[in-house]
């Protein structure tokens, strides 16, 4: 009878041990930020440097804001503001600078196609 209650209690403790651990890794994370990317790929088109930094440096560049692939930021290299965030193809996984910044068109795209694999990136999950 002691050595059943030992055992219950043994396990009441290794599952108390296991909720409290689950429950403590579940913070480590904000869910709002699961789809915010933790490095941003850029390109300058005036020089073609492309380089990669992390969200807290995005953030310093941007006053605290978040970039977008519409506005463009100023290039390391040759300091001109020419640089825009890449996208990342859905199909491929490779980054690249969406077409309509590349021609000048203001208008939002009705397709997008990825320069490396030559799918239309727009239409990703679509049946």
């Amino acid at each position: 009878m002691a050595q059943r209650r030992l055992v219950i209690a043994a396990v009441a403790a290794l599952a108390a041990a296991a909720a409290l651990w689950a429950w403590r890794r579940r913070g480590t994370e904000d869910p709002r930020d699961v789809n915010i990317p933790r490095d941003y790929h850029f390109r300058c088109l005036k020089c073609d440097r492309r380089w990669t930094t992390t969200r807290q440096d995005v953030t310093r560049a941007f006053d605290g804001g978040m970039p977008t692939t519409l506005g463009p930021a100023n290039c390391p290299t040759c300091r001109q503001k020419t640089a825009y965030l890449m996208a990342r193809c859905p199909w491929c996984g490779k980054h690249y600078v969406h077409r309509h910044l590349l021609t000048g068109q203001s208008a939002r795209p009705t397709t997008d196609i990825c320069p490396h694999c030559h799918k239309d990136t727009l239409t990703w999950g679509q049946k």
